[in-house]
């Protein structure tokens, strides 16, 4: 569980079922004993979720909501996580459409967080990009 907490939250996986549950009871009663209140639990397996409810442990009923964590948002019904760059697409537009600067280059690039590098092979071409940038002047 150590190394499975991150914070306020707390993310693993297990090869069944039960397993995941034994871990989910383990990880309530400890918290619960240090005054923590584990909550929003979710799942993308079906079996799992049939024995949170049998058991009385409180389900996350956002369905349709993705779970967020580190900064990414996790779809348990496709079971896939997902990186909002949203915000970096409109920069981009927005430079298109008003000049790119370099300043503006930099802004952009500061705007993606990947914290599990799901994309570092684009940010570090942008990186190398932005660099060449600066030594040409």
């Amino acid at each position: 569980m150590l190394n499975s907490l991150y914070v306020d939250d707390l993310y693993y996986g297990a090869e069944t079922a039960q397993d995941a549950y034994q871990l989910t009871s383990s990880a309530i009663e400890i918290l619960r004993s240090a005054g923590f209140n584990l909550r929003k639990l979710r799942t993308n397996c079906s079996e799992l979720n049939k024995l949170w409810c049998e058991n009385g442990y409180e389900e996350n009923t956002d369905h349709g909501q993705g779970s967020g964590f580190l900064g990414l948002n996790w779809d348990p019904i496709e079971d896939k996580i997902k990186l909002n760059l949203r915000d970096v697409r409109n920069s981009l537009e927005s430079g298109i459409a008003n000049g790119t600067t370099k300043r503006h280059v930099l802004r952009i690039i500061s705007q993606i967080f990947d914290p599990c590098g799901l994309i570092s092979p684009i940010v570090i071409t942008v990186k190398i990009l932005m660099q060449e940038l600066w030594e040409k002047g």
